[in-house]
């Protein structure tokens, strides 16, 4: 059985070549074992010098009794791999053979830079709508594969019936189809993008991409619903994991902020305790971090806080007996004279209760109310006043001599006078009594000199020697 044929213009010298027969044999059955994978339909090795050897004995049987004047040199797939120096497609055409559409894939053959012929391999249309009506999304679709010039040559209804393929395909042309047929120009010009179409009635996407290897492109009819219902799941599937990552993310938030706010809140607990006045009350915080070193310094702060607040209530005690147990009154009052604070010194000296002169005005006190005058200029323009003398009058009405000793207070924008008063009134009354004494020793005295000089005179009256009277004198 012959596995090559010979074309009848051939140029001579083809007997040598036919000694390499076995090897190119040899090399078809090679690639033939994985035919099945890689759907090849025939292989064949055309020669510059009319020779053709080809994988299957019937299709030169065929050639041989049908097409006598056959020339594998004038064939489009030998002459495009020729003229394009590489690896080229040939447009689909109809296999002489099998009458179906064939595209062919050639390759040119150079043995020391010179050309010898072309390697090709058929791949029947068949095989490739096997292949593109096998595309379906979500069980839906309609693949079409077009030629540049509009062309279906694949579609889901395609049967080869009694028709040719030279009479099928040319009368299916999108440019026949309106809902297609603006398709066209980027079919034409190897264009890859999309198209929303009204194909019966309904929006279709049309998606489309060039396939070169056999000068056309393909062609997917996909339904607006198909499309939208995968987008709603898609999204729906999104939506919930989308969810599922919030809720985890919340958890992690949930787990990390109660991780802070557990310390946090130890901290107000503490501070809330701190401020109910328990100054024993210590943060129990082991951690390592800025919390750990925080609760440290808090307790460290309650500490000195304590210690602080003893020494002031000790300070406080101090001054609080001082206050309390002065003989001398001591007093707080705002600048207009209203009593703030006074000791029980004050309420005795006075006669009056504490709530009484609280409620009383200060220049009821003085015996003289230009003295409260006089007091206010004075501390007013050196700030302080010291043994400051006034007469105040008791609620019995009795006059006190006192003197005052006050010091101004600026705070939180008022001004108050902190002072003391001291009763000198007994030693007033003191000095008034030995003051009198004096002058009635001097009187006293006086009269006595003035009697024992009285008496002298006499005497130097008297009939006596110069001695005596020298001593008189």
């Amino acid at each position: 059985m012959s596995y090559f044929f010979i074309a009848l213009n051939r140029t001579d010298g083809w007997e040598e070549d036919m000694k390499n027969f076995e090897y190119v044999k040899q090399t078809f059955d090679a690639i033939l074992v994985g035919k099945n994978k890689i759907k090849i339909n025939l292989i064949f090795f055309g020669l510059e010098n009319g020779i053709c050897f080809l994988s299957d004995s019937t299709v030169v049987k065929y050639m041989s009794e049908n097409i006598p004047q056959f020339d594998h040199r004038e064939r489009i797939w030998y002459t495009l791999a020729k003229e394009k120096n590489t690896t080229v497609w040939s447009p689909l055409y109809v296999d002489a053979n099998t009458g179906e559409l064939v595209t062919t894939l050639s390759k040119p053959i150079y043995i020391d830079g010179e050309f010898i012929g072309v390697l090709g391999l058929d791949l029947l249309l068949t095989t490739i709508k096997n292949e593109i009506l096998d595309i379906r999304y979500e069980e839906a679709g309609i693949p079409l594969v077009v030629e540049r010039n509009g062309n279906i040559i694949v579609h889901p209804e395609y049967t080869v019936g009694n028709k040719s393929w030279n009479d099928t395909f040319p009368e299916e042309n999108i440019l026949n189809i309106p809902s297609l047929s603006p398709l066209s120009d980027e079919i034409f010009n190897a264009s890859t993008g999309f198209e929303i179409v009204n194909m019966d009635g309904k929006s279709t996407y049309a998606v489309f991409a060039p396939v070169d290897e056999i000068n056309g492109s393909l062609l997917f009819l996909l339904p607006e619903e198909v499309v939208m219902r995968s987008i709603n799941d898609t999204i729906n599937h999104t939506i919930f994991f989308l969810i599922l990552v919030f809720l985890f993310i919340v958890l992690v938030i949930l787990l990390f902020v109660s991780s802070l706010t557990k310390p946090v809140e130890e901290l107000r607990a503490g501070a809330m305790e701190v401020a109910k006045g328990n100054l024993d009350y210590k943060l129990d915080i082991k951690s390592n971090d800025e919390f750990g070193e925080l609760s440290k310094d808090f307790n460290r702060m309650v500490e000195r806080l304590k210690k602080t607040t003893q020494e002031l209530k000790e300070s406080q005690e101090r001054y609080k007996s001082i206050f309390d147990e002065s003989t001398d009154v001591i007093y707080i009052t705002t600048e207009d004279g209203r009593v703030i604070d006074i000791n029980k010194a004050g309420e005795k000296l006075f006669g009056y209760t504490r709530e009484e002169l609280m409620k009383m005005d200060p220049a009821e006190f003085y015996e003289n109310k230009e003295d409260r005058e006089k007091f206010k200029r004075e501390i007013e323009k050196k700030g302080f006043v010291k043994d400051y003398e006034v007469r105040f009058r008791r609620k019995d009405g009795k006059l006190l001599d006192c003197i005052l000793s006050t010091t101004m207070i600026k705070k939180g924008g008022k001004t108050y006078y902190q002072g003391i008063i001291r009763d000198v009134t007994p030693l007033k009354e003191a000095k008034r009594q030995l003051d009198m004494y004096n002058s009635l020793l001097r009187h006293d005295i006086s009269n006595r000199n003035q009697i024992t000089l009285g008496c002298l005179e006499l005497l130097m009256e008297e009939d006596m020697d110069e001695e005596k009277k020298e001593l008189i004198k």
